[in-house]
């Protein structure tokens, strides 16, 4: 939590300096830039009115910033009051003693608000804490500090990042070890050698009483048409999909421009999925995630090549996978992105193969994982046990 300014305490709640707790560890903003805390400081909070208020033990970190703002809550106070917010209705309610209390949000009295301080010329951004690294930047170093370091020579656009505030002997030590593990990454779809179906496939389990969807074949122009083309090419160059006659579920692709120029081809499985059931199988909260490295001295951040695809279709399902082109109809071999509960089935093959890890030296959100380490000392064991782990599936 914090108290973005420091006549708050020294004035209007009568607090010495003296009854502050030293506070060493900065924060930093968007851009970089370094406040010190003046002091943390436990202060009582009521929130609600009459017999629907609620009164909790709140840690906060008084800084000297000017800000619309002058207490700002987060996640722990919240989750402390049992508090469920609707955006939407401006509105938050929590339980008490006597009932339900609540607040309400008043947008014009906001915007008020907020015109006066800026019409004071008081305003600056936000702060945020450099999750990158949890010792957040030296003096000497930017907040974004990656260097792209190629590790393979026969191949110098095979690469990872680094950090360069990593000292020479980590630096030295890191890109040893990623070499050594070359054969773990994946640089192209024939580089993935796939997770095995005895282990996970993925499992529409459609309505056999829903009728099947032929959605009727989409026109597109000239360029489109070409990166369709190119797609399917690719996709049935290295095995992920497979022409097939007469299926009974039929979608059309759909085309995104890609920021550079190209285009995204994805499939519109909106008929499929509206007949498949929801699993019921819970992603992590990122907001947990994000505070589980607190206290950690170093971390890795791996992503896997085209996750989804790694993962098999369950065969007697494939061809309602199936979708049309000028070229013809095809089916997915392999999960693909925009099905039903593919982010589920992925989590749950993550959950299995990092049981023992995550929560302890690993974090995994779907196809993106995290190996932390509270020593920097002890980080290369626990990226070997991951590893192994991945060279294992």
């Amino acid at each position: 939590m914090t108290i973005t300014n420091h006549k708050v305490y020294r004035i209007r709640l009568g607090i010495p300096r003296s009854h502050l707790r030293p506070i060493k560890t900065p924060l930093y903003g968007f851009a970089g830039e370094k406040v010190i805390s003046e002091g943390a400081i436990s202060l009582p909070v009521t929130v609600g009115e009459g017999q629907h208020q609620v009164t909790l033990m709140v840690d906060f970190l008084i800084i000297n910033v000017p800000s619309v703002h002058n207490i700002i809550l987060r996640r722990p106070s919240l989750n402390a009051m049992r508090a469920v917010i609707s955006t939407y209705h401006l509105m938050m309610k929590f339980p008490t003693e006597g009932g339900t209390g609540y607040l309400r949000g008043d947008q014009h009295e906001s915007r008020r608000c907020y015109a006066i301080v800026v019409k004071k010329g008081s305003v600056k951004q936000a702060f945020t804490v450099n999750i990158l690294d949890p010792r957040g930047p030296t003096e000497d170093s930017p907040v974004e500090d990656l260097e792209k370091v190629p590790f393979d020579e026969a191949d110098p656009s095979k690469i990872v990042q680094l950090r360069t505030s990593l000292s020479s002997e980590q630096w030295s030590e890191m890109l040893t070890f990623l070499q050594r593990h070359k054969d773990v990454f994946a640089w192209s779809h024939r580089d993935m050698a796939r997770i095995s179906p005895d282990v996970m496939v993925h499992r529409l389990n459609a309505d056999p009483d829903c009728k099947p969807v032929k959605q009727k074949r989409r026109p597109f122009d000239a360029e489109r048409y070409e990166a369709i083309a190119d797609k399917v090419s690719i996709l049935l160059d290295v095995g992920f999909t497979e022409e097939v006659h007469y299926p009974d579920w039929i979608a059309n692709v759909v085309l995104v421009k890609k920021a550079n120029g190209k285009w995204r081809v994805y499939v519109d499985y909106l008929d499929l999925n509206k007949a498949c059931p929801n699993d019921s199988f819970s992603l992590p909260r990122i907001d947990q995630l994000v505070d589980s490295t607190v206290g950690h001295e170093l971390l890795s951040f791996l992503d896997a090549y085209s996750g989804y695809n790694q993962i098999a279709m369950h065969p007697p399902e494939k061809q309602k996978t199936t979708f049309v082109t000028d070229k013809g109809l095809y089916y997915y071999r392999v999960m693909s992105f925009g099905l039903k509960n593919a982010g589920a089935t992925y989590q749950r093959l993550v959950n299995q193969m990092f049981a023992k890890q995550i929560g302890h030296t690993m974090e995994v959100y779907i196809d993106d994982m995290l190996v932390k380490s509270i020593k920097a000392s002890d980080h290369l064991a626990d990226l070997w046990k991951t590893f192994t782990i991945l060279r294992e599936y």
